[in-house]
């Protein structure tokens, strides 16, 4: 019972999920953050079991910083993509894991990226991408709305939130991190260590200047 939404802009990826953990009707904790920071420009948002996305997240996690760690080289964004594919097949024909991701990235040469990736080892560069619940009337929606020379973060922003007024009302149950050239930050009050927006703000539509980088 996953909702995870993505999309780029010129400058700018926007992720957004949810943070319930539920199966049928228990839910099981509202708390739980579905995206992961890879390093300073990367994100790692997932949807399917909780037990194998943890698992399999972590470890692509730790692949990555002890990646740079031993060669002193920071992977960009289509390194990590194919590398995580790369894992997802290998597990494919041993233990399969049930995760489907998004990946977003800043990149200095190439710009911001995003990619899906299913549990079958599928990657794909995406302009906008859903996964989970949200993604059987989210897709339609960003199809019909999404502008490619977005370039404004309030663009982004309001394109997905002026058509997902649920996502507006209940801000302060969800988490929502944008990826910026030099830094991502969370659009949640009081929810992120990286920022922190005014508990009064109602629409996500807020200065960068208010987050603390």
């Amino acid at each position: 019972m996953d909702s995870l939404i993505a999309i780029s802009g010129r400058d700018f990826v926007l992720m957004a999920s949810d943070v319930t953990s539920a199966r049928s009707i228990v839910v099981m904790k509202e708390d739980m953050d579905k995206i992961m920071e890879l390093d300073e420009h990367k994100l790692l948002g997932f949807a399917g079991e909780p037990g194998d996305c943890t698992a399999f997240t972590e470890y692509i996690q730790k692949n990555v910083h002890l990646f740079a760690l031993r060669s002193g080289i920071t992977l960009d964004t289509h390194a990590v993509g194919n590398f995580t594919r790369n894992e997802l097949a290998v597990a494919l024909r041993k233990r399969p894991y049930n995760a489907n991701m998004l990946l977003a990235g800043y990149d200095e040469h190439v710009g911001p990226s995003l990619y899906y990736l299913d549990y079958l080892a599928t990657l794909h560069k995406m302009d906008f991408s859903a996964l989970g619940y949200a993604s059987f009337f989210v897709l339609s929606t960003l199809d019909r709305h999404w502008k490619k020379k977005c370039v404004v973060l309030a663009c982004g922003i309001s394109t997905l939130l002026s058509r997902f007024p649920a996502v507006t009302t209940q801000h302060s149950e969800g988490s929502s991190v944008i990826v910026f050239p030099g830094q991502f930050l969370t659009l949640c009050p009081c929810r992120s260590s990286r920022g922190c927006c005014p508990p009064c703000v109602s629409s996500f539509l807020v200065p960068v200047s208010w987050c603390a980088a």
